[in-house]
C-alpha cells in the first residue's frame, strides 16, 4: 500500500524531529483515505480517519487523559507541607478537569496511529487462522503450534479486529467458518506459501520454522529413513520432525484424521489424497539360514515350507493375508506359521535359525550379502510392496511437498544400491 508507506514515513519524521509541522498534512491525508483506514484497521479505522474536533476525542483518548490526570495528582496533589493543593492549580480549571490542549490531541493521534500501524497482520496471525481451521479446534492448534490456547485465541481475535470481519464461530470446542472466513482461508494459505517461497529464493530455508509430523512403516524405518532425515535436516534445520512408526493401515487413519502431515506407506489405500508420489516397489523373498536351506532343498514348494516353522509379518499385513488365502485355497496346513508384529524380529529370528522367513528384500539385503541368510527358490511369492509418499496438497506448506519429493529421491537411491 503506497499510501500507507507515505504515511508511515511522515510519522517517522514527526518522531525523529519532534515537530508537528507535518501533522496538518497527515490529518488531511487521513480524511481523504478514510475508506482505506477502515479496511486496514477494522472497526477502529474511523477514529483515525476522521480527525476533526469531535471525532478526535474517542473513548481511548478520554481514558488516556484520565490516566494523565491521575499521574499529575500523584505528583502534585500534596505540597511540601503535606496540605492538599487547591483545585485550579497545576492546569486544572473550575470543573476539576485538566484542560485538553490541541497539542495533546495531536500527539495522542500520532501515538494511536503509530500503534495501529505497528499492529498490522503478521504471518503468525495467518498461521494460527489456518491451523485452527485444519485442526478443528483452538486446543489442537495450540498443540501443533507449540503455544497456549489463549495465545491462539488472541491471534484470531486480533486478526478479526484488524480485518473488521468475523472469520469463524466458536461452538463448544469446535469452529465453523463464516462465508468471509472461508473466502479468506485459501488467501491465507497462499500468503504463507509465498513467504516460504521468498525464503527459498533467498536461499534461507533455515529460517522456515515449522513442524513435520511424519508417519512411516517399519520397512522404511529400517532401510532408508535415516538417510532421508539427515538430508531433510540439512535443508530445513529449523523444522522439527515428529516421527511415528506403525502399520500402514494405522498411518492411513492418522493421515485422514489430520494427525500426520506426511505418510510414507504401502498401498492399497481406502482414501485418496490430493498429494501422492510413488517411492518405489519392494519385492519379497523367502530366506533362511544356509543350514535350513540345505534341509529344504534347492527348489522349495510352498507346501514343503509350510511343513516346518515359517516366520511371517503381522497377521493383518498384506503378505500374511495373501499367504493364508493361498494356503486355504490349496488346503495346506498353516499350524507352523508364526506371525510377528515386527519385521526386524522376523529377520532376527531367521538369522537365529528358527525357520524360513518371508521378508522384503530391502530388509534382508545386508544379511544376504553377509552370507548369514540365503534365498529360497519357492514357487510362490506375494505381490511386491508399492510405497508412496502421501499428503494433503491443498493444505500442505511448500516444504511438505519438497519433503515428499526428497523421500522419493532417497528411496530410489536405496533401491538402486540393492
Amino acid at each position: 500500500m503506497p499510501w500507507l508507506c507515505r504515511l508511515a514515513v511522515s510519522l517517522i519524521g514527526i518522531v525523529q524531529t519532534r515537530s508537528l509541522k507535518p501533522l496538518p498534512m497527515i490529518l488531511a491525508f487521513c480524511r481523504k483515505r478514510q475508506p482505506c483506514f477502515s479496511r486496514c484497521f477494522g472497526r477502529d479505522g474511523h477514529r483515525l480517519a476522521v480527525p476533526v474536533k469531535g471525532a478526535l476525542m474517542p473513548l481511548a483518548f478520554a481514558k488516556w487523559q484520565a490516566r494523565r490526570r491521575t499521574r499529575q495528582a500523584r505528583q502534585y496533589g500534596q505540597g511540601s507541607s503535606g496540605r492538599a493543593v487547591r483545585a485550579g492549580q497545576f492546569g486544572q480549571g473550575s470543573s476539576g478537569r485538566a484542560p485538553v490542549s490541541r497539542l495533546d490531541q495531536r500527539f495522542f493521534f500520532v501515538m494511536v496511529l503509530c500503534t495501529m500501524i505497528k499492529s498490522q497482520i503478521t504471518l503468525k496471525h495467518l498461521e494460527a487462522f489456518v491451523c485452527v481451521v485444519d485442526m478443528g479446534s483452538f486446543r489442537k492448534a495450540a498443540t501443533v503450534l507449540a503455544t497456549t490456547q489463549p495465545n491462539i485465541s488472541n491471534r484470531i481475535s486480533s486478526l478479526e479486529d484488524s480485518l473488521g470481519v468475523i472469520l469463524m464461530h466458536r461452538d463448544a470446542g469446535s469452529v465453523r467458518l463464516t462465508q468471509k472466513g472461508l473466502a479468506l482461508l485459501e488467501a491465507a494459505r497462499r500468503v504463507l506459501r509465498s513467504a516460504e517461497s521468498f525464503l527459498e529464493t533467498a536461499a534461507r530455508k533455515d529460517l522456515i520454522a515449522d513442524r513435520l509430523r511424519l508417519g512411516v512403516t517399519e520397512l522404511v524405518a529400517c532401510t532408508w529413513l535415516h538417510a532421508f532425515l539427515r538430508r531433510f535436516r540439512a535443508e530445513y534445520p529449523s523444522i522439527a520432525v515428529e516421527l511415528q512408526v506403525d502399520l500402514s493401515t494405522e498411518i492411513e487413519k492418522e493421515l485422514a484424521a489430520g494427525q500426520l502431515d506426511l505418510a510414507l506407506q504401502t498401498g492399497p489405500f481406502r482414501r485418496e489424497t490430493s498429494g501422492t508420489i510413488a517411492l518405489g516397489t519392494y519385492p519379497y523373498s523367502w530366506v533362511a539360514t544356509p543350514g535350513i536351506a540345505r534341509g529344504i532343498g534347492p527348489q522349495a514348494s510352498l507346501s514343503a515350507l509350510l511343513r516346518s516353522s515359517v516366520l511371517v509379518h503381522a497377521r493383518h499385513s498384506l503378505a500374511a493375508r495373501e499367504l493364508m488365502r493361498v494356503a486355504d485355497a490349496n488346503r495346506l496346513k498353516t499350524d507352523q506359521v508364526v506371525f510377528s508384529s515386527s519385521l526386524t524380529s522376523c529377520l532376527q529370528m531367521a538369522e537365529d535359525g528358527m525357520g524360513a522367513t518371508l521378508l522384503p528384500e530391502a530388509l534382508a539385503g545386508p544379511a544376504l550379502a553377509a552370507g548369514r541368510l540365503v534365498r529360497l527358490d519357492c514357487d510362490w511369492l506375494p505381490m511386491p510392496l508399492d510405497f508412496y509418499a502421501r499428503f494433503d496438497k491443498a493444505k500442505a506448506p511448500r516444504f511438505l511437498e519438497a519433503a515428499a519429493r526428497m523421500a522419493a529421491s532417497v528411496a530410489g537411491a536405496s533401491l538402486n544400491h540393492q
